[in-house]
Parts: structure tokens; C-alpha cells; sequence
């Protein structure tokens, strides 16, 4: 199951999958495969690790930029690369710090605007034509640092980040735990079992000893 994103309103996107293959083959299948997943979506891949030596499990890591609209989609086809061992998605809303950012630069467009007339005016003192420009220096970094931090925002906002590890380690352990938790369930039932024929066994006891 995938949480969708919120269409028409920027948002952080990240999802994790863990993900166990069969060998060092299927490994590096799998590794292509997923870049090639964010290629066909429209995305990137933003980092790639990959190891498989030659004694002990491989593994791969992968982080991958995709288009948040796609990003179900992409979750969907990298799920099928192996068997799934964990999965993690979280969603940060980022369109209330995008709108105060642009409302922002808004008012220092007017602000700068507003200082080039002050600096327009023939009177001015040296003074104050100084204090004028350092103002509108000032608002004009301001508003570069701004700009720079929507676009960041934005990109953030429509770009999804997909982490994927794969491994090759079949978990023997996990297993042997599977098979102890199975042989308990029966174990239980059993016991369960044994508990209502006690019982039955008594009221039928109960029922003789009430015969005349």
C-alpha cells in the first residue's frame, strides 16, 4: 500500500523499501532495473551503491528522484524486484512555506521599486542617497537568497525521493524464527484443544454424578 501525495500542493515525499533478492545475479538485475524505473518515470537516479563480494550477502542502495506524481508508480515497480522486508513513507506539506516565501518576495519587488524612485529624486543628500543604496543592496540579496530558496522549495515540492536497498542475505535467522512461531501457534492450539475436551470431559462427569 502507497500514501498518494496531495495533487496541487507541494509536498516532501519520502519513501524507503527494503528489499531481499535471490543472489549477486538477480542483485545486479535488480539494480538496473530500478534505475532504469526512474528513468522511465521522468526522474533521476541521485545516488547508487553497490557491493558483492565474493564471500557474504550482497547489497545495493540506491536513492532516486522521480516526479511526486509518479511516485506510486515508481513504488509499485520497485516493489516487484524482490521480496518486500520494509517499507516507510512520510509526507511533509511544503505549499504553506512556499506561499509565505513568494508573499515575501512580493513585497521586496515593491520595496526595491520603492527605493529606486527615493534614488531617482535630484535633491537627495549624499547621505541619504548612501543609506538608500545600501538598503536597496541589502533587499536585493534578500531577495536572490528568496528566489533561490522557492526554486529549492518547489523542486523539493515536485520531486519525490525513492531509497531502495536491496540484499541478497536470505535471512536464516528470520526464518528459523518463522518455523519456532509456527511450531508455538501449533503448540498453542494444541493446548487450547486439550483445555476444551478437559472441560467437556468434566461437565460430562458433572452430568452422571446429577443421574438418579
Amino acid at each position: 500500500a502507497t500514501l498518494p501525495p496531495t495533487a496541487g500542493r507541494l509536498q516532501r515525499y519520502d519513501a524507503e523499501l527494503r528489499l531481499r533478492v535471490n543472489d549477486l545475479d538477480a542483485l545486479s538485475a535488480a539494480t538496473q532495473k530500478a534505475m532504469r524505473i526512474a528513468r522511465s518515470l521522468g526522474g533521476y537516479v541521485a545516488s547508487a551503491a553497490y557491493d558483492a563480494p565474493e564471500t557474504g550477502p550482497g547489497s545495493a542502495m540506491l536513492v532516486l528522484r522521480v516526479p511526486a506524481a509518479r511516485v506510486q508508480s515508481a513504488i509499485v515497480q520497485l516493489s516487484g524486484l524482490g521480496t518486500i522486508l520494509g517499507q516507510r513513507i512520510g509526507i511533509e506539506d511544503l505549499q504553506g512555506q512556499a506561499d509565505t516565501i513568494a508573499d515575501r518576495i512580493t513585497a521586496l519587488q515593491g520595496e526595491i521599486a520603492s527605493l529606486r524612485r527615493q534614488l531617482e529624486t535630484p535633491d537627495l543628500t549624499d547621505d541619504a542617497r548612501a543609506q538608500l543604496e545600501l538598503q536597496r543592496a541589502q533587499s536585493r540579496r534578500e531577495l536572490a537568497e528568496l528566489r533561490a530558496a522557492l526554486e529549492q522549495t518547489r523542486t523539493e515540492g515536485t520531486l519525490a525521493t525513492v531509497s531502495v536497498s536491496l540484499t541478497t542475505e536470505q535471512t536464516a535467522r528470520l526464518q528459523e524464527q518463522g518455523r519456532l512461531e509456527r511450531a508455538l501457534d501449533r503448540a498453542v492450539a494444541a493446548l487450547a484443544g486439550g483445555g476444551i475436551v478437559r472441560r467437556r470431559r468434566v461437565k460430562d462427569m458433572r452430568r452422571q454424578e446429577t443421574k438418579p
